[in-house]
């Protein structure tokens, strides 16, 4: 358990989505202006359907992704789970999926609130875009790294 938690918590703290996230709450202290018309341009006509729809369709890519990194084709699931970093990578999926699904859930709150957070609608709506792309790219990346896992596997 205690490894689980280590594993879910390094997950989040180093990981390039909260590095992303990092970089652009500095960007907008150093320059507010830019994150002040990226938000302009988010409250005005429909503009706000892209950020939902994109956190969204990210969300649902990522749990297809998920569900082919955590539940492979091919009967390979025994031969992924003898493999030493499976728990790790199944820790590292499930807070990709939390990401994608804050992500969404944050877009939908923004647009409900977005006359209260007229101030940071430009970073929130950096923020959530980042870290989903970032967090639905990782997932890609780990489920090629399971498909060559579980062919070297195969060959062995």
């Amino acid at each position: 358990m205690k490894k689980k938690i280590y594993n879910i918590l390094r997950s989040i703290f180093i990981s390039p989505e909260m590095l992303f996230a990092v970089v652009l709450f500095a960007l907008n202290y150093y320059v507010p202006k830019i994150f002040k018309s990226i938000g302009q341009w988010y409250i005005t006509d429909a503009n706000w359907i892209i950020a939902v729809g994109i956190n969204s369709g990210l969300l649902a890519f990522s749990l297809t992704q998920a569900k082919e990194i955590l539940f492979p084709t091919n009967n390979t699931l025994g031969l992924l789970k003898k493999w030493p970093d499976y728990v790790l990578l199944k820790d590292t999926t499930l807070v990709g999926i939390i990401y994608c699904g804050l992500c969404a859930i944050c877009s939908f709150f923004v647009f409900i609130f977005k006359k209260e957070l007229s101030e940071y609608l430009g970073l929130l709506f950096l923020i959530n875009l980042a870290i989903s792309i970032t967090a639905s790219a990782s997932l890609v990346l780990a489920h090629w790294n399971v498909k060559i896992i579980v062919g070297q596997s195969e060959e062995s």
